[in-house]
Formats: C-alpha cells, sequence, structure tokens
C-alpha cells in the first residue's frame, strides 16, 4: 500500500502553468496517475496563493473533490497568512479550526524530497532507514503528464535490500495511517 502525502489537483482545467501549456490535474488526471504507479490514497494539498501559480485550488475545492472521491482523497486545508486581519500574529485558529472539522487533516505543503534522497542514493538509504518513523511518502502531482519515479524507487530500494521492510512499510503507508488517523 501506498499513500502520497503530497498531491495537488483542479476541479476542472484552467489556464494552464506555462507557455508550454502545462496543466495542473484534475482529479481524474491524477487518480489514473496513482494507478499508473501504484498509489492507493493520497493526500490533496490546496494551491490558494497567488504568488504561487495560475491557477488556484482552495480548500473548498479540496473538500469537494475528496466528497466525490472519499475512497481515494484525503484533505488538508491551507490558509492564507493574511487572512483575518493581516497580521503578524494574527491568530488563525478560527481558520485552522474551522476546516479541521470540515473534514481537514493538517495543514498546507509537505515537500517530496526525491532528489535528496537519489541525488546520493547511500547517504538517501542511510537516511530513509535512521528516520523511516518521520517521513511520509510524497510525489507532488501536480501535472498529469509529468513522470512520477518515487514508488518504483522505494520499490526497488526495498526489493534490493537497500532498506528495510519497516522502512519501506512506514514511509510508504504506516507513517501516514497512524498520523491522520486513516484506519488502513
Amino acid at each position: 500500500m501506498f499513500v502520497d502525502a503530497h498531491l495537488h489537483a483542479v476541479r476542472k482545467k484552467g489556464l494552464p502553468r506555462n507557455a508550454a501549456y502545462s496543466d495542473y490535474a484534475t482529479p481524474e488526471e491524477v487518480s489514473a496517475k496513482m494507478d499508473r504507479t501504484g498509489v492507493d490514497r493520497g493526500i490533496l494539498l490546496p494551491l490558494i496563493s497567488p504568488e504561487g501559480g495560475f491557477q488556484l485550488s482552495t480548500t473548498e475545492d479540496v473538500l469537494e473533490i475528496c466528497e466525490t472521491y472519499p475512497h481515494r482523497f484525503y484533505a488538508f486545508c491551507n490558509v492564507d497568512p493574511r487572512a483575518g486581519s493581516h497580521a503578524p500574529d494574527a491568530d488563525l485558529s478560527f481558520h485552522l479550526n474551522y476546516y479541521k472539522h470540515q473534514g481537514c487533516l493538517g495543514v498546507g505543503e509537505i515537500t517530496a524530497g526525491f532528489n535528496g534522497f537519489t541525488r546520493d542514493p547511500e547517504f538517501g538509504w542511510s537516511f530513509m532507514e535512521r528516520l523511516n518513523d518521520r517521513i511520509l511518502f510524497g510525489t507532488e502531482i501536480c501535472d498529469p503528464l509529468v513522470s512520477h519515479r518515487h514508488p518504483d524507487y522505494l520499490r526497488t530500494s526495498f526489493a534490493e535490500g537497500r532498506i528495510s521492510r519497516e522502512a519501506f512499510e512506514n514511509i510508504s503507508w504506516r507513517n501516514a495511517n497512524q498520523l491522520f488517523g486513516l484506519g488502513l
């Protein structure tokens, strides 16, 4: 089993992300990519900051997608720090508690770290083994056409004896299951 802790989706196609007409993926495209790479469940992260891209995907959009695909996706929320009083010490607990009660399991971004693991494989395997109880699997699928080697790399690392079964299972799904109470 794999739980991907870093996915993005938009309800429908909008303004392309770049001049090559790369689009953000729809839930159906993310799901198809998950099927192709052997990922069972995923956590959707909103895209709310206008500085970060061309198309937004609000927390409400993510909740709607998760309601449509309850056995496939889980929701995270994101709160723009300018919300509320627009002050550096703003209390965003009202926003966060609201989204928690709507079913969001967490907040914001969790970086994938694939390049860090593969740049120096020996270090990557050692790091995964030492900290396997603290690492979440994540691909950051945004574009339905971009290849993601993350699941195969983790499977191969286990199959070749580079990481233990415990590390493989913790990273691929057990940590997400425990942290977010997924009941898997």
